[in-house]
């Protein structure tokens, strides 16, 4: 049975007495929206050669713009990403020397009617280790 059937079923049961009062029922109910629209958010993940960005939420649309910015300790880094549709992941590649190190990642957006930003902190900061960018080899 449907929803108007249950709503016509009672109607005939309560009698002109309540019919106002369902009718205001059936109005609110008809005008609520089917599902909503996900609020837009970035989820970031660290690491020390960088920080990908996942993006939701967003109106299915062409030309989804997101202004970026990583910082590791007191260094800033922007970058300004443009994608199309309701989801995308970027990849921010930042160089994080050897060591412990605070990092966070900010992305801001105003585009296609949605307007919002978020920052993330990596709580507990990040250590990373050491990556030789040479190798020695001994020749007789």
């Amino acid at each position: 049975m449907s929803l108007t059937d249950l709503i016509a079923a009672g109607l005939r049961r309560a009698g002109a007495r309540f019919a106002p009062i369902a009718a205001v029922a059936v109005v609110l109910i008809a005008a609520a929206p089917a599902t909503a629209q996900a609020e837009p958010r970035e989820t970031p993940e660290f690491s020390c050669s960088g920080v990908h960005f996942r993006y939701t939420g967003f109106p299915d649309l062409p030309g989804n713009t997101v202004s970026e910015k990583v910082r590791v300790d007191e260094a800033k880094y922007f970058k300004t990403r443009t994608f199309d549709g309701p989801e995308a992941t970027d990849f921010f590649p930042v160089t994080v020397p050897a060591g412990f190190h605070h990092m966070d990642a900010f992305a801001k957006w105003n585009t296609n009617g949605v307007k919002g930003g978020d920052d993330q902190a990596l709580p507990g900061g990040i250590t990373c280790k050491a990556e030789p960018r040479f190798a020695v080899q001994k020749r007789q």
